[in-house]
């Protein structure tokens, strides 16, 4: 759903721009998901970003300096000085070693993950940005990491998880730090659309609010965010007015997937109204708009958790096979009030 300018992971940005306009780099498709229970998942423990060595190494480093001093203490010409020198650069080589050791296995989880999110394989995404974002790595990968296991949450239709996680790297601060901060309204965004996908308008409210404050709203993925939140508190009449009154920002800004996504609401809105025949016939041309191109159970992700969504897609033939197999998901079907 990005629309964040292109970069590799943990090389300044933490995102890349798909050809259709979707978060996947790459462009890749979605694989039809079940519903399913939201995983349990505490808080996560992500460091600020004033950190920048895992504390371990700090404790390593700070024993060799130490060392060092009392090389100075015992003076030149003794046996001792040589014992404790030789002692000093072991341990500083060692500290160099470890922190070396560490760096590349993070950069190759990274890489793996983001590698497997890009080509729609969240099931090994999620094992391999997990292991990094809940590991002693460096901080700033362990903050993109978190950012995209959010996303990769998302995209299996964990939609509390990916809202803990996206909010784990705002509220640590990493999204205004280099490597996020660039990309910080899609940050705000997708954690505004994973609330909301949830149900939890409360806090989608709060976290769009919070984005205003900091000017995210002139980015194209806002719209989205703000689509979503009216649709799922069932404001079908704000969302057709927002959509018409700023249908030319929209056309100028916003294209592929997230334009689908948009036109999804749109659709779904017209046919809660209940309207008219235009209406019948402008939801009619909508759909065939979305679905032009598209493969079924491309957006199963959206409805795992969202009724109303989920039988208007299947009255449409738009869920996956194993979303359809399924049935219906174990939730209450009334988002939380804001």
């Amino acid at each position: 759903m990005s629309e964040a300018a292109q970069s590799q992971p943990g090389s300044g940005s933490a995102e890349q721009r798909s050809p259709d306009g979707e978060v996947t780099p790459g462009g890749a498709t979605t694989t039809a998901l079940a519903p399913q229970p939201e995983p349990k998942s505490a808080a996560l423990d992500l460091p600020g970003p004033t950190l920048k060595v895992p504390p371990l190494i700090v404790v390593w480093m700070a024993l060799s300096v130490g060392v060092a001093g009392l090389v100075g203490v015992v003076g030149s010409g003794s046996a001792v000085l040589a014992v404790f020198s030789i002692l000093a650069v072991v341990m500083i080589l060692g500290a160099q070693v470890r922190i070396t050791a560490i760096r590349r296995q993070a950069h190759g989880l990274m890489q793996r993950g983001h590698k497997a999110f890009s080509a729609g394989n969240f099931e090994v995404a999620n094992a391999e940005l997990g292991a990094l974002a809940e590991s002693s790595g460096p901080p700033e990968l362990r903050a993109q990491a978190t950012y995209f296991w959010g996303l990769t949450a998302m995209r299996r239709g964990e939609h509390r998880a990916a809202k803990e996680r996206l909010a784990a790297v705002v509220d640590s601060g990493w999204d205004k730090r280099q490597g996020l901060a660039n990309i910080a309204p899609e940050i705000h965004a997708f954690l505004v659309i994973a609330s909301a996908l949830e149900g939890d308008l409360g806090e989608a409210g709060r976290r769009l609010e919070a984005g205003r404050r900091r000017n995210f709203a002139r980015a194209p993925v806002w719209f989205v965010a703000e689509a979503f939140v009216l649709a799922r508190g069932e404001r079908w009449r704000e969302l057709i007015d927002m959509l018409d009154r700023r249908s030319a920002a929209i056309e100028d800004a916003i294209v592929g997937t997230l334009m689908r996504q948009l036109d999804l609401l749109r659709a779904l809105a017209l046919a809660q109204l209940a309207g008219d025949r235009y209406r019948v016939a402008d939801e009619s041309q909508l759909l065939g708009s979305v679905l032009r191109g598209m493969k079924y159970g491309r957006f199963d992700y959206l409805a795992s958790s969202w009724p109303v969504m989920r039988e208007f897609m299947r009255s449409h033939a738009m869920l996956g096979p194993t979303m359809l197999a399924a049935g219906s998901a174990p939730d209450s079907g009334r988002p939380e009030p804001s």
